[in-house]
């Protein structure tokens, strides 16, 4: 027993020896030079620009900021917001800057936005983990936003995914786990 212990440590320090480090795969992409990528105040930037428009207080302004920041063939991905809204999975939650922007800002604001990371993701997009409470607050919600950028500084698209049971409790859905049990449980 003790040979293969030792056989079995062996093969695993050799393993991770061999691995590839970190640096392997993060190499530089030929294709978008180093200047011309999003760099982390640029990821930040949008982020906190796409924050203003969901808080939205002055809605005027918030249009505004939403118009500078949504390129024109804007299209929103979200099976969280799927399953919510009873839409089929996979498919496009909003088409057009327009739909995207009205939906938003004739909506309530969302006030508790935390930014937990940002940060670029390739040369073209923005990936954001966020948490925020809503609604009736009982259960804070994390998620992440992956923004595709385009040429114009605008963002393309957008992928969206989150906590939609806790989003779903918060603004008034009920739910039972399989046990019968009312969530949520905090």
């Amino acid at each position: 027993m003790k040979f293969f212990t030792a056989v079995a440590s062996l093969a695993l320090a050799s393993a991770v020896t061999a691995a590839p480090s970190w640096m392997d795969w993060a190499s530089n992409d030929d294709d978008c030079p180093q200047d011309t990528c999003l760099q982390q105040s640029d990821a930040e930037d949008i982020v906190n620009r796409f924050i203003a428009v969901l808080n939205h207080p002055d809605v005027k302004a918030a249009n505004a900021t939403a118009q500078d920041l949504i390129g024109d063939n804007f299209f929103e991905e979200s099976d969280s917001i799927n399953m919510l809204a009873g839409h089929p999975l996979g498919s496009v939650t909003f088409s057009g800057k327009q739909n995207y922007i009205n939906g938003v800002l004739f909506a309530p604001s969302i006030d508790d936005i935390e930014t937990i990371k940002v940060m670029p993701a390739g040369c073209s997009n923005v990936l954001w983990y966020w948490q925020m409470i809503i609604g009736s607050r009982q259960a804070p919600v994390k998620g992440f936003n992956l923004f595709e950028i385009d040429e114009d500084g605008k963002i393309a698209d957008m992928f969206v995914e989150f906590n939609n049971i806790g989003w779903g409790i918060d603004i008034g859905f009920t739910t039972t786990n399989p046990g019968g049990k009312k969530l949520p449980t905090a």
